[in-house]
């Protein structure tokens, strides 16, 4: 969540908390208990697509792609360095297996599948020169792991486009429940709760935007302003 929708978080938790305290107060046929049940149900999911865009954003993502590329690119390297030598005798299989300097990520995975089929033929001649019996095996799964990985990244970045359409929805819901609670608080709570207790709770505080303007915080609030009517107990 970025720092408006946290604000808008945050004043959902506390009028989840007023419900909490105060919702034996309401009678059984009013609305606030459905309309505090979606503010919970908003804050339940607003927190799971907070945890489930954190994974997708995890730096594991990035690390485990860095590995897999450059275990892939010294692999490459490798082969390519030992056609080099074998062009002596075959010339143009430097070409062959010729890695570019700095590849794109798309052009390393080509190459790591060009490579893998380009190099069954010379197998034996590439093991003589010192690469490992398994090195085209090996070579398979570095090109696999590197493909896992791009699509990983690929996964991760579909799953926070997703979270962050859940939690402008999620908002959007509870923000809704709010507004509807309002007119129920004032209603049937103006004798029994302080007017500045509903409107703290359900006040949203932006202090990043008052310090670049340098003027005071100005608090928001969803719905009218409570104005008890006058006369009544908690004022």
């Amino acid at each position: 969540m970025n720092m408006i929708e946290r604000r808008r978080y945050e004043m959902l938790v506390r009028v989840r908390d007023f419900g909490d305290n105060y919702g034996h107060l309401f009678p059984a046929s009013s609305v606030a208990r459905e309309s505090f049940t979606a503010v919970a149900a908003a804050i339940k999911e607003l927190d799971t697509q907070d945890l489930t865009h954190m994974a997708a954003s995890a730096p594991a993502l990035l690390e485990r792609k860095a590995r897999a590329r450059e275990a892939l690119l010294s692999r490459l390297q490798a082969i390519g360095q030992t056609a080099r030598v074998l062009a002596r005798d075959a010339p143009g299989l430097d070409q062959q297996f010729r890695v570019p300097a700095e590849p794109s990520d798309p052009n390393l995975l080509t190459a790591g599948r060009k490579f893998t089929r380009d190099v069954e033929p010379w197998t034996s001649q590439f093991i003589a020169h010192g690469m490992p019996v398994t090195f085209v095996a090996d070579l398979g799964a570095l090109v696999d792991g590197f493909d896992r990985s791009l699509r990983d990244r690929g996964m991760g970045r579909e799953t926070r486009r997703a979270a962050r359409a859940s939690t402008r929805t999620a908002l959007s819901s509870g923000l809704a429940a709010v507004h509807s609670l309002n007119a129920v608080v004032i209603n049937h709570l103006r004798h029994e709760v302080p007017a500045t207790v509903w409107e703290q709770a359900r006040r949203i505080v932006y202090p990043e935007r008052a310090r670049r303007t340098g003027a005071p915080p100005e608090p928001r609030a969803v719905g009218a302003a409570p104005e008890w009517p006058s006369g009544n107990k908690a004022a």
